[in-house]
């Protein structure tokens, strides 16, 4: 078996089709920037329900079940709900899983502003696209 290795930006590019100048490539760090961030792709790209919409991005930057209870006024059990009902309704099997899916969706968030000027594509189930959880 023969493998082919594609890196930097000009790899990611010719992998998703886009053609972006170095310093204008996606920078995947800024996705994770800050909770306004993620809440703000999340709520441009997707239709979850605000609440799990909110417990999935505090899961992205590493809340624990308590700390997201204590964040959004809620129980341990209900951010369990939410989370799962959320990867449910996402196709997700796990947080591994959501980070991908979050990557992949924010990469095309970032494609859709620099597009258009704001971001308008809806997604809801998990879809293969650039990045993989796959070997």
């Amino acid at each position: 078996m023969e493998t082919v290795a594609i890196s930097g930006a000009s790899g990611l590019d010719l992998l998703a089709g886009h053609s972006f100048p170095q310093s204008q490539f996606p920078n995947p760090a800024d996705a994770l920037r800050s909770l306004d961030v993620v809440e703000s792709c999340l709520t441009a790209m997707t239709d979850l329900p605000r609440r799990e919409m909110e417990v999935c991005a505090r899961v992205l930057l590493c809340q624990t079940a308590l700390g997201i209870s204590l964040s959004l006024e809620i129980s341990e059990e209900s951010v369990r709900t939410y989370r799962t009902r959320a990867y449910r309704r996402l196709g997700l099997g796990g947080v591994r899983e959501l980070w991908m899916w979050y990557l992949n969706l924010w990469y095309l968030w970032q494609l859709d502003m620099r597009a258009m000027g704001s971001a308008s594509r809806t997604l809801g189930a998990c879809e293969p696209t650039l990045f993989s959880t796959r070997n």
